[in-house]
Order: structure tokens, then C-alpha cells, then sequence
């Protein structure tokens, strides 16, 4: 459960542009550890919210640049203990959420299908695959109706919650390609 100062501090930060001092516990750690984040973005996945972050803590502040390079890191608001807003203002940086996301940030990957980006060719029934026409899965996806099939060709990371919701179109997902894919959504 979130506290509500934790996430009163967190959306403070974000109006105000200000800099988030928490104190963070990891699972498995007893005791948190304290940490200055530039929040990037706030994002839900299932029951749980995340913040999309830039660890300040052990940055030169003079020197903008090690921001960019820095990696961004998710920190789940339900383990932040203690939440402040900072006198500091954010510092400039280069970040796309969509950008983010799209690569599979958020998901629970699955490397024995492929480490990255892969082209899916996809079968479905009329009736299953009539959303795919209007939502789309990848910004490079085309879709074909062939006789009673919508076919769908895209672009997508390889996550478990891919092959997940897969799995959730039953008889109506009629081929996967490539192979490794579809035996991954067949076991």
C-alpha cells in the first residue's frame, strides 16, 4: 500500500520540478537507503506504480552530461519509505516515455525467445484479431485480412507478457511465427 505523503511528495516534485529526496527499502534489505531522484515519469503496471527515475545521489550537479548518461532506474512507490521534495530544481535531460516503454522497460522479458526487438507474423480469426485493426502493437505493424484471417506483422520486444496475452486469445490465434514464440505461447 502507498503511503499518502509518499505520493503527495512524489506528484510535488513533478509540478514543481524539484528534485525527490526518498528513503528507499529493496526487498530483501532491511534497513532503506536514502536517494535523490530526478522522477521522469510515473507509470502503473498491474497493481503496483513505478517511478522513472534519475539517481542524483552520487552525481557531480556542475556536470549535466553524466545525467544522460546515467541510466534511468524504476524504484516501486511501494517501497519508498519516506518521500521529500528538494529545494533543488530537476536538471535538463533527454528522456522519451514512449520511447521507454517501447523497448520493453516494463515488462518481464523473455531472452529464449530473442534479446531484442523481433518481426512477428500473426494469425488470427476474424473475430480475434478484429482490435488489431484499430490498436496496434508496434508502430511498424501492418495487418491483412486473407479470406477469415486477420494476419498481423510487426515489430515487438519478446516479454512474458506478450506470449501472456497471446495465450489470452485461446482457438482464436490461429499461427505465431517465428517458432521460438510460438512454442513459447503453446507451453
Amino acid at each position: 500500500m502507498y503511503k499518502r505523503q509518499v505520493q503527495d511528495a512524489v506528484y510535488e516534485s513533478l509540478i514543481k520540478k524539484k528534485t525527490l529526496l526518498i528513503d528507499y527499502r529493496k526487498r530483501r534489505e532491511s534497513e532503506p537507503k536514502s536517494y535523490e531522484l530526478q522522477v521522469l515519469a510515473v507509470v502503473q503496471r498491474g497493481a503496483s506504480m513505478y517511478l522513472i527515475a534519475k539517481d542524483l545521489s552520487s552525481l557531480d550537479r556542475a556536470d549535466q552530461t553524466d545525467l544522460n548518461q546515467e541510466p534511468s532506474k524504476m524504484f516501486a512507490l511501494h517501497r519508498i519509505e519516506s518521500a521529500t521534495p528538494s529545494d533543488r530544481n530537476i536538471l535538463a535531460v533527454n528522456f522519451d516515455l514512449d520511447d521507454y516503454l517501447s523497448v520493453g522497460n516494463m515488462d518481464f522479458l523473455a531472452p529464449d525467445i530473442a534479446e531484442g526487438p523481433i518481426p512477428i507474423e500473426l494469425h488470427f480469426t476474424q473475430s480475434a484479431g478484429f482490435s488489431l485493426t484499430e490498436n496496434r502493437i508496434s508502430l511498424d505493424q501492418t495487418t491483412e485480412t486473407l479470406g477469415d484471417r486477420i494476419i498481423v506483422k510487426a515489430t515487438v520486444t519478446p516479454t512474458q507478457q506478450l506470449v501472456w496475452w497471446l495465450r489470452g486469445f485461446g482457438g482464436g490465434l490461429l499461427e505465431v511465427h517465428p517458432e521460438k514464440l510460438r512454442l513459447a505461447v503453446d507451453a
